[in-house]
Order: structure tokens, then C-alpha cells, then sequence
């Protein structure tokens, strides 16, 4: 199996994109999958020609575009690509079409054929913003969405591919810009899960339906208990309406010092040999990281004010 992800070139007078610096720190190789990354520039047009040259070189099996999306505070893989170009802002070539279709014999609109939910659901129960995205605006990144479906449906039909929009980087917001961001590690992490969750679900159905839900309980309640509560919830809801139900946990009142005491209980046993890292946030994690013998857990903000 082969995986190509895209991102593009700076535009808008940024001086950096976070799509490209994100795909380019992807591993390689992941489940022994190889994985490639290349720049697209962000023209219409053009930015499908070379696409469609690196598809013919590489001959991947899932292709994954990512572009930015200044204004969004989380990860967004995108459901719908339609056929048309409209454009706010000219591209890095100066083109600026104005309600034109991208494939005069296309469809109106293609859909992913990415598993998004499980995407969000992984990205979510790891401790990432993410949503499933039901707009890729109408500039050159719903065009490259729409143009990879539209060749994998008319020329390539094993070829599976989508798009996912990515928030601004923290150098990118100005004090006078209130736009939300997002670092670099933690849009690469969250990506790299994105990655992982095609390759688990290549010969499987995307879930089918995902609920999210706060819940606040109180501080003086064990993590395990937390946990344990949390899971029995998600079970019952999912057994009774079949809803994969992600449940963020945030703890009221009580000493955080508590907390971090029985965190380095928990720690103590943990086999430091083994080179594996499991994230803390979500109520599934926590006992997944115990068993497998995770020597780095990340703590969400919500239990100790900052990551450890």
C-alpha cells in the first residue's frame, strides 16, 4: 500500500503554509506503508497537473490533500468537493475564476471516500480539535479535492482520496488577529493519526455515526473510575443506538495535586525499555496506556492546567 499526501505553497501573502510544514514531517513509513509527501502550488489548474504527474510516478492507492483553513481551531477532514471555482482572493498566479465549473462532464459535487469520522473519532479520543468539515470553500482547495475524485471516478475507481483542512500555525496570528491556531507537533500528530486510521480501515466501512459530548465530573473521583464510568456510558450508547459516542472528561473543583500524585503512582510501574507513547485525554486511553506499557503519557489540559 502506498499513501501520497499534498500540501501547498504559502499563498495570501503568508510566508508559510502549514499544510506543507505539516506533511512533510510525516513518517515515511507507517505499518509498513510507504508514505510520500510533495508540495502543490496553489494555482488552479496547475495544482492538479502536478498531482496528477506525481499519481502516474508514484501509483499510490490513497491520495490525502491538505490545505489551510485560517479561521478553524481544529483538524477538518472534508466530506464534499463541488464543481465549481470561485474565488475570493486571485491564486499565485494571479487567476481568480468567478463561478466556473472545474469539469464541465463532472458531477455536481463527489464525496470522500476517506473514512472521516473514524479519522475525527481518533484525532478526538487522542486529545485533538477535529470535525468532520462539510465545506472546502470554493478556492484551490476544494478544486484539487474535487479534481482527484473526479479522476479516480472517471479513470482510476480503486483510487481513494480526500481532503483535510488544517488551522493556522501560531506564527501566522498577528495580536490584532484573532484567528485561533494550532502547533505544528500537535497538527502533525494529529495527521499522522489520520494516516494510521486509513490504513486500519482500508478494507473497512467508515463508522457511521459520531457523537460528542462534555462531561463534567468531580475532581475527587479516581481516574480510574472516571474512566471506567466514562466507558460504560459509550458502550450503552453505542449498544442501545449504535452512536460512537467520544466523551471529554472535565473535572470540577478539587486539588490538582491529588491527581498528579496518583499520576506518578500509575507511572512507576510503566516499563520505561519500551519506546511507545500513548495519549492521555479521552476516556479510552488512559487503561490502554497502562497495559500496553507506555513510558510517555500526554495529560490534557483539563486535568493539570499544561501538558506533561
Amino acid at each position: 500500500m502506498k499513501i501520497l499526501l499534498t500540501g501547498f505553497d504559502p499563498f495570501g501573502g503568508e510566508s508559510i503554509n502549514p499544510s506543507w510544514e505539516v506533511v512533510r514531517r510525516i513518517p515515511k513509513k507507517i505499518k509498513d506503508v510507504e508514505i510520500k509527501a510533495i508540495q502543490i502550488p496553489t494555482v488552479f489548474q496547475k495544482s492538479f497537473k502536478v498531482l496528477k504527474k506525481e499519481i502516474e510516478n508514484f501509483n499510490p492507492d490513497v491520495v490525502i490533500c491538505v490545505g489551510q483553513a485560517g479561521g478553524r481551531h481544529g483538524i477538518t477532514p472534508e466530506r464534499i468537493a463541488i464543481n465549481v471555482d470561485d474565488a475570493r482572493i486571485a491564486d499565485n498566479e494571479e487567476n481568480q475564476p468567478i463561478d466556473f465549473p472545474i469539469q464541465k462532464d463532472g458531477e455536481t459535487a463527489y464525496f470522500s471516500s476517506l473514512p472521516i469520522k473514524a479519522m475525527v473519532d481518533k484525532m478526538i479520543s487522542s486529545g485533538f480539535p477535529a470535525s468532520v468539515s462539510n465545506t472546502a470553500g470554493t478556492f484551490v482547495c476544494n478544486h484539487i479535492m474535487y479534481q482527484i475524485l473526479y479522476f479516480a471516478a472517471k479513470f482510476q475507481p480503486t483510487l481513494k482520496a480526500g481532503f483535510i483542512h488544517v488551522p493556522f500555525l501560531p506564527e501566522q496570528v498577528k495580536e490584532n488577529n484573532p484567528y485561533p491556531s494550532m502547533k505544528l507537533e500537535d497538527m502533525v500528530q494529529a495527521l499522522t493519526l489520520c494516516v494510521e486510521t486509513v490504513i486500519e480501515y482500508q478494507d473497512k466501512e467508515d463508522l457511521k455515526t459520531i457523537g460528542t459530548v462534555d462531561v463534567e465530573v468531580d475532581c475527587e473521583m479516581s481516574l480510574i473510575k472516571a474512566h471506567n464510568l466514562m466507558s460504560l456510558i459509550e458502550k450503552e450508547i453505542y449498544e442501545k443506538y449504535e452512536i460512537v459516542l467520544v466523551i471529554h472528561v472535565e473535572p470540577v473543583g478539587g486539588n490538582f495535586t491529588e491527581r498528579e500524585i496518583e499520576l506518578k503512582e500509575i507511572t512507576e510501574n510503566i516499563d520505561s525499555e519500551k519506546p511507545l507513547q500513548l495519549s492521555m485525554g479521552m476516556s479510552q486511553d488512559y487503561p490502554i496506556a497502562i497495559e500496553e506499557g507506555a513510558h510517555f503519557i500526554r495529560i490534557g489540559t483539563a486535568w493539570f492546567e499544561e501538558e506533561e
